[in-house]
């Protein structure tokens, strides 16, 4: 299955890859057919960034899962957060160019607020990067609590795709969108949750459990 945020791109790449194959063939230009094959190298690199697999999301009550394909960068205490009512825990995940970048919700719940914040476009791994780069911030509210997630544009990634919008009632691993080629996502959990992940391990969207609400 293919990202539709993706589609736009992919036959684009396809149209490019068509019209210098036509050009080699009708002006027996050996660049066209070069031209062609570096264009449909672009396109399988395109399906395969876009790629969306699915997934078995856990059923289990009070879960939050992963909202994206990736490696764990950190899990450290989050200062003052007036969306939570206090402090909590952040936990950052880091999405190369190689991972599944479809965004998913972490929890059962409903998007209380988006807010879009303009910024740099500093590398995704560094510390800096959550607060300077640009980024898009969800509030969810689910019946066991809130979280925040956060959507971080990195060196490669220029655009990030929100499908969702305040008022949206998501059910748990349910596609938000996608960061384009390249990115960070965070989550801000509130103070009590039991941490189900630890720092560099892999964790899946919608699959992996980051941790339990009480």
């Amino acid at each position: 299955m293919i990202a539709r945020e993706g589609l736009g791109l992919i036959l684009i790449s396809v149209a490019i890859s068509i019209a210098f194959l036509l050009l080699a063939f009708l002006a027996k230009a050996r660049a066209g057919l070069v031209l062609a094959s570096l264009c449909s190298l672009a396109t399988l690199f395109l399906l395969y960034f876009f790629r969306d697999p699915e997934r078995i999301i856990p059923g289990e009550p009070n879960l939050i899962v992963s909202p994206a394909d990736g490696r764990v960068l950190g899990i450290e205490p989050a200062v003052q957060n007036n969306f939570l009512g206090g402090a909590g825990t952040r936990v950052s995940v880091f999405l190369t160019p190689l991972d599944v970048h479809v965004i998913r919700s972490p929890i059962e719940g409903m998007v209380q607020y988006v807010f879009y914040q303009k910024g740099s476009f500093k590398a995704a791994y560094k510390s800096e990067a959550s607060i300077k780069n640009e980024n898009l911030e969800l509030g969810l509210v689910a019946r066991e609590g809130r979280i925040v997630l956060r959507q971080i544009a990195g060196f490669l990634a220029r655009r990030i795709v929100c499908q969702v919008k305040e008022f949206d009632q998501l059910s748990r691993g349910a596609r938000l969108g996608v960061i384009k080629f390249g990115s960070r996502v965070e989550l801000i959990l509130p103070a009590g949750v039991e941490i189900k992940i630890s720092k560099e391990q892999k964790v899946r969207a919608g699959k992996t459990v980051i941790g339990v609400l009480k």
